[in-house]
């Protein structure tokens, strides 16, 4: 932990103007990477700090929407520097529900097309877990509780060998796409390839196809093509634009029926702040940093 420590505080003396935050905590010493959030600026970020990055982030956020922060991403945020802001609380299922439908299926694509998986699998293994674990909690029921038990059963990652991390994986590569599938039925009516469907193309990684009807396993991604389908809908605006780019939706007669009213409401209201954030991002000519969909920055 030592280690952790000092590059933390490197990174705090090499920016001592900046508002900085540590995002999460670190579980697994050795395995961890560091998240640092930071406000309106873009950080000093030293060669011995990118190494402690790994596969994080260093999320650069504009402070007037900070208080709207938590409706975005709901990090474990640890003040390392700056002034004390108040943080609005979001509605919590429908957050969850966000976050899920967000979340797993980018998780999916990761797995399934990422060299960058096989490389990095034990920080791979966390992430899905945590796809896991919210769906998990966030559901009353499921038939995937051996798979569920079996998962939570691995608490110490670092002393797992190899194989048992790729068997490890393969379970929850395997549960994620049955809970993401089991979510479906709690938010949408008349949700599948008949009803929508289309063609994504984000990056070298995220990218699906559904426009043939008779390909299996397409329920995550029909999910959050419709959940996408809703908030580009509410109106033009530069993430809208941006995101129809690389996306291609193709809907029959039949549309999608939303069940959760205050889960439609919280969605568009959240793409309105994502969209602010976006816009502030292109004016400040930054690249790297987005808290979400960073990918199309």
């Amino acid at each position: 932990m030592q280690h952790y420590d000092d590059v933390i505080e490197e990174f705090c003396m090499d920016n001592p103007d900046l508002d900085i935050y540590l995002a999460g905590e670190v579980s697994h010493p050795g395995i961890s990477d560091l998240d640092f959030l930071v406000l309106d600026e873009k950080p000093v970020i030293s060669e011995r700090v990118k190494k402690y990055l790994k596969g994080g982030n260093i999320i650069i956020y504009p402070s007037h929407l900070f208080h709207k922060i938590d409706y975005i991403e709901q990090f474990n945020l640890e003040l390392l520097q700056g002034t004390i802001r108040e943080r609005e609380k979001p509605p919590v299922r429908p957050f969850k529900a966000v976050e899920i439908l967000e979340w797993a299926p980018e998780r999916l694509c990761f797995c399934d097309n990422s060299l960058e998986a096989a490389k990095n699998i034990h920080l791979t293994l966390k992430s899905v877990r945590r796809s896991i674990d919210n769906i998990d909690s966030f559901m009353s029921e499921t038939d995937l509780g051996w798979i569920v038990n079996h998962l939570r059963e691995i608490n110490e990652i670092r002393m797992m060998t190899v194989r048992s991390v790729e068997r490890a994986y393969i379970h929850h590569v395997v549960a994620l796409g049955h809970l993401v599938q089991e979510f479906n039925t709690h938010y949408y009516k008349h949700l599948s390839s008949d009803t929508l469907f289309g063609i994504v193309d984000i990056n070298d990684y995220y990218k699906f196809n559904i426009a043939d009807s008779i390909t299996s396993n397409n329920e995550p991604y029909e999910c959050l093509l419709s959940y996408w389908n809703i908030v580009t809908r509410t109106g033009p605006c530069q993430l809208t634009n941006e995101l129809l780019s690389r996306c291609r939706f193709l809907e029959y007669e039949i549309r999608p029926e939303i069940i959760d009213k205050d889960y439609e409401a919280f969605a568009v209201e959240r793409w309105k702040i994502l969209n602010e954030v976006f816009v502030w991002f292109r004016e400040k000519g930054y690249k790297k940093g987005m808290i979400k969909y960073g990918w199309l920055v």
